[in-house]
């Protein structure tokens, strides 16, 4: 039987991947079918599909048929503030290091 923690690893170790980050902030924009997702991230359609099914399984997101497309949203709204509060964490661990000037200087200049 599975328990409370593999759960909670599941879910978290679905949103630990770069990829699916991306996809799901180009989702906290709104409603999206694939292909505007793979527009706005440059990915391959079999990659993109790929993790919104991981994405899917877990329960983040859910997905619709309009026509021909297959429309991609947020479902779990929980796992956009999951984003949010680590992205506060970031930003204060950046902050007490002062990191983040240059790093937010570099991304403005185009160095990295």
């Amino acid at each position: 039987m599975e328990t409370l923690i593999e759960r909670q690893a599941e879910f978290l170790k679905a949103l630990a991947n770069p990829t699916r980050l991306l996809l799901l902030t180009q989702l906290a924009n709104g409603e999206r079918c694939v292909c505007e997702l793979m527009a706005d991230t440059e990915l391959e359609q079999a990659n993109t599909s790929q993790h919104l099914s991981i994405l899917r399984n877990q329960g983040i997101v859910e997905s619709r048929r309009d026509g021909p497309r297959t429309m991609y949203s947020i479902k779990r709204p929980e796992a956009a503030e999951i984003i949010a509060l680590v992205n506060a964490a970031l930003n204060a661990q950046f902050l007490e290091s002062g990191t983040m000037l240059q790093i937010m200087s570099e991304s403005r200049s185009g160095h990295m």
